[in-house]
């Protein structure tokens, strides 16, 4: 019930304020691209988040809660895709926990509430990942889990744009390093019906939106992108160290555990491929957002589904006293 709690607070902060606004301009003038804000055009973000408040607001009308609804059920998503992941990877007691876990960690209830695009990338890229690891864990399964992969990156594009693609290839690029035997199966990964699903998803709404703003592709990906990863054009500086401040406020209350299991994991990493694929997403990611130029707390999201999943794990076991005594003092 976590992420339903409360739905109907004032929005009293600028930009989730701005978001609920945009959808609830594409409802009154009936034009659902492109975006506006004030009425005037605002493209700097993809627009599957408005898309999904404008059609909560036309069922159950304008409101706080109905702008926030979204967040809860696409955060109930990621719950299930924990509980999924778990259940196939360790087992469906170690599932269910990790699924515990997420739905009490500060940042991940924050986020179901707070609307910001990053809940949609957080949640879409768990199932990508999920279903890239169960294509390479079940190779039989990658005739289904390939495609459905490329789906829900498509669903992150249409987030937040060009991470959806960065990450999972990254990612899965980085595994195959690490894990020679994976190789093979990894080939199922360029699925031919999961290309056109993730292109059928994201090829429509850049083509409308160049024919309506010329230059839009430089802006979107230029500016937006890289400009905004490599520059401080956009006034977001902070210490490269930054989010390893924020990640472990961010876990409360299993930070203890989540750390626990990191240092497990990097010291018999061989031993558990599946644990070892969490880790290094979550080990990426980090350093992805750490090395930009572009810092806000809630970038760091992605990394936490994975890594509520491995305290679970961390649990079963009995924890190494440093860990009991910073969890409970």
């Amino acid at each position: 019930s976590a992420p339903f709690w409360s739905l109907g607070t004032p929005l009293i902060e600028v930009d989730a304020a701005r978001y609920a606004e945009i959808a609830r301009e594409m409802v009154e003038t009936g034009d659902w691209a492109p975006p506006t804000l004030n009425y005037l055009d605002y493209v700097e973000k993809p627009p599957l988040w408005y898309w999904l408040a404008a059609t909560s607001y036309k069922v159950f009308g304008v409101s706080e809660a109905a702008a926030r609804l979204p967040l809860a059920l696409l955060s109930l998503l990621g719950l299930l895709g924990t509980a999924w992941l778990g259940s196939w990877l360790c087992s469906p007691k170690t599932g269910l926990t990790a699924a515990i876990l997420l739905s009490s960690c500060g940042l991940y209830f924050f986020l179901s509430h707070y609307i910001t695009l990053d809940m949609g990338l957080t949640v879409f890229l768990l199932w990508c990942s999920a279903l890239i690891l169960r294509s390479l864990v079940f190779p039989s399964d990658a005739r289904w889990a390939a495609p459905a992969a490329w789906t829900f990156a498509g669903l992150a594009f249409l987030s937040k744009g060009l991470v959806a693609i960065l990450f999972p290839v990254g990612w899965v690029i980085l595994l195959l390093f690490l894990f020679p035997q994976w190789r093979r199966p990894a080939r199922a990964l360029l699925s031919p019906l999961g290309i056109a699903l993730f292109t059928a998803l994201v090829l429509p709404w850049f083509i409308l939106m160049d024919r309506r703003h010329p230059g839009f592709l430089h802006f979107f990906f230029t500016e937006q992108h890289f400009q905004r990863y490599l520059t401080e054009k956009y006034q977001r500086t902070s210490p490269w160290y930054f989010f390893l401040l924020v990640l472990p406020a961010g876990l409360i209350p299993f930070t203890p555990a989540a750390l626990e299991a990191l240092l497990t994991t990097a010291r018999g990493w061989r031993k558990s491929p599946g644990l070892t694929a969490l880790a290094v997403w979550a080990a990426m990611v980090l350093a992805f957002f750490s090395t930009s130029q572009s810092k806000l707390a809630t970038y760091i999201l992605p990394v936490v589904p994975h890594l509520a999943l491995l305290a679970a794990h961390a649990l079963e076991r009995e924890p190494p006293a440093w860990s009991q005594r910073l969890a409970w003092g």
